[in-house]
């Protein structure tokens, strides 16, 4: 009687260790002084130890090195108080990685209710853990996240609402959660959450812009929205949610930088308008210097040219850009000008072989800005007419002195022959025509006197142009030409 209950604890150790074989479940077993005797064939294939290596204690060295301590105390106190346990730790796998695993621990007794140890079952919880932990990190970043979030179900009720949103509109989250702003209302104003989003959100679409909202208080304020709708595994919506950022701080920056522009655009147009004004009375007065017949050249301190207008191109017979950068005596020396160093109180020389004569002269040309001179104007007027005319002059005026001379003569001649005695009265006739032309001969030397005063005073003139005017209208009114005809015929 005795082998037969002996061969039947037999089979029925047999049967439950061959359970354990097939079971997917990682099972241990360990004996009443905690030593670990027995460990199924899917905890060997998982660890990728052999048994000898895992008997006793060997298995802990393949838990995380961050985990063995903790879980060495929670056995040893599991064991010695005999009660059940579950423990969640790290172990290494047959790759050579860690996978998470949650262990159940029993207590269990022989046939005659003596402790006999422990039995325990394992289970990967890798992919759990880790999906847990991505919740726990989604759940912080939501919760620690500056953007405002709001999740309501598809009738409007408030779910969840993150601290971002409480501190950028002033509400608590006791005012909002469980509520609903689409159909309550009361003592305490509830957020309008949708805005201009919810025909969107109905149509199971996604909505985003700027939307003007009111505070707790009552305050306006501005925030980005962006809205979208949440589904289920079956593409079901059964959440809305919201992300809402404050951008008040951005809109006024945004007015202001408007407002800068557009001050900025103002000054810019201002500034324009006075561009094309430089520009215009700077074409105008290029224009009127092309319409001066003196040439004027504009240099810079070492000499070289500037500017220059229309009259420097046609004498120098180059056009503007090969004369721009040129020393200004070099390329006067090439057309026969030939000056001295100074100039500045004028001077006339004549054009080497030619019969031109130029009235030369330069000026200081100050930088209002610098407050400095930055070079010189040189001006050089054509008195060649006026010269010619002068030298005319000279000859008329010594043609006079001349006549007046030989006029004298005759006078005195005239006087002796009054003192002879018996000369005829007729000779009284010519004496009195002689008295005239005399007379006539005074006149025309003050006329000439006073017309050679005009051409030597230069304090009667501003320009060249001024002088070459004002010496022909004086010609005119004086009669030179008149006396320069009639002065041979008076002494004949």
């Amino acid at each position: 009687m005795k082998k037969k209950e002996e061969r039947a604890l037999e089979r029925s150790r047999n049967f439950y260790l061959n359970l354990f074989e097939l079971s997917p479940a990682l099972i241990w077993r360990a004996d009443a002084e905690g030593s670990f005797d027995y460990f199924n064939r899917n905890w060997l294939a998982f660890t990728g130890c052999p048994l000898e290596r895992q008997i006793g204690r060997g298995w802990m060295d393949c838990i995380h090195p961050n985990d063995a301590e903790n879980i060495g105390k929670e056995l040893q106190h599991a064991f010695s108080a005999r009660i059940s346990f579950e423990l969640e730790f790290r172990i290494r796998t047959s790759e050579g990685t860690y996978r998470w695993i949650r262990t159940y621990g029993r207590p269990f007794h022989d046939e005659e209710g003596v402790f006999s140890g422990f039995i325990g079952y394992c289970f990967d919880t890798t992919d759990r853990y880790q999906a847990e932990e991505m919740l726990r990190k989604l759940s912080r970043a939501i919760e620690q996240s500056t953007t405002a979030i709001i999740i309501t179900d598809t009738e409007g009720c408030i779910e969840y609402a993150n601290s971002s949103y409480a501190k950028m509109t002033g509400y608590s989250l006791l005012d909002i959660i469980g509520r609903n702003p689409l159909l309550e209302t009361g003592s305490v104003p509830l957020p309008d959450v949708y805005g201009p989003a919810l025909p969107a959100l109905k149509a199971g679409g996604e909505w985003r812009g700027e939307i003007c909202a009111l505070k707790k208080n009552g305050e306006p304020y501005w925030e980005y929205a962006v809205f979208s709708p949440i589904k289920n595994a079956e593409d079901v919506i059964t959440h809305y949610l919201a992300e809402k950022e404050d951008i008040t701080s951005r809109k006024e920056t945004e007015w202001k930088l408007e407002q800068s522009r557009m001050e900025l655009l103002h000054k810019h147009q201002e500034l324009h308008r006075l561009f094309n004004q430089v520009a215009s009375v700077k074409q105008e007065w290029e224009n009127t210097m092309d319409c001066i017949a003196d040439i004027v050249i504009l240099v810079d301190r070492n000499g070289s040219i500037k500017r220059c207008n229309n009259s420097m191109r046609t004498f120098t017979g180059r056009s503007y850009s090969d004369i721009l950068g040129r020393d200004w005596r070099e390329e006067l020396r090439l057309h026969g000008i030939f000056l001295p160093k100074d100039i500045s109180d004028g001077i006339e020389i004549q054009q080497k072989g030619s019969d031109r004569w130029f009235s030369c002269r330069s000026y200081p040309f100050t930088d209002t800005v610098k407050n400095e001179t930055s070079g010189l104007v040189i001006t050089m007027h054509d008195c060649t007419e006026r010269k010619r005319i002068g030298t005319e002059l000279e000859n008329a005026y010594r043609t006079l002195k001349s006549t007046q001379a030989q006029i004298i003569q005759q006078e005195k001649m005239a006087s002796i022959g009054q003192l002879a005695a018996g000369v005829a009265h007729e000779i009284n006739n010519p004496m009195g025509f002689i008295t005239s032309n005399l007379v006539t001969l005074g006149k025309y030397m003050d006329r000439l006197s006073e017309f050679m005063r005009t051409i030597t005073d230069p304090s009667l003139f501003t320009n060249h142009e001024e002088a070459a005017r004002f010496i022909s209208e004086r010609r005119k009114s004086l009669k030179i030409d008149s006396i320069m005809d009639d002065a041979p015929e008076l002494i004949q």
